[in-house]
């Protein structure tokens, strides 16, 4: 996750990355459930879900908000559009 909060001089970027090699143990989870609080913060936020499952993307394609942006393993392109937004 990545978020980036501008102040009124420079722009605080923060990098989350959550890792385990044992799967269901709660990382898209908690990566929607911090972004969305991030958001709240007026954050703006960028999953990117490298899980073959996508279940992140999953997750916002059902979701009736366009942030947090989440962007799936295999979209590079789509990567690049959402950081150039940010």
């Amino acid at each position: 996750m990545v978020a980036r909060k501008q102040t009124s001089e420079r722009t605080s970027v923060k990098t989350v990355a959550i890792i385990s090699q044992k799967g269901g143990v709660g990382k898209t989870t908690l990566a929607v459930h911090l972004a969305v609080a991030a958001e709240r913060r007026e954050m703006k936020t960028a999953i990117f879900d490298l899980d073959p499952q996508a279940s992140a993307a999953s997750w916002a394609d059902k979701r009736q908000s366009p942030s947090p942006s989440v962007v799936a393993a295999g979209q590079a392109a789509r990567a690049m559009q959402t950081l150039l937004v940010m």
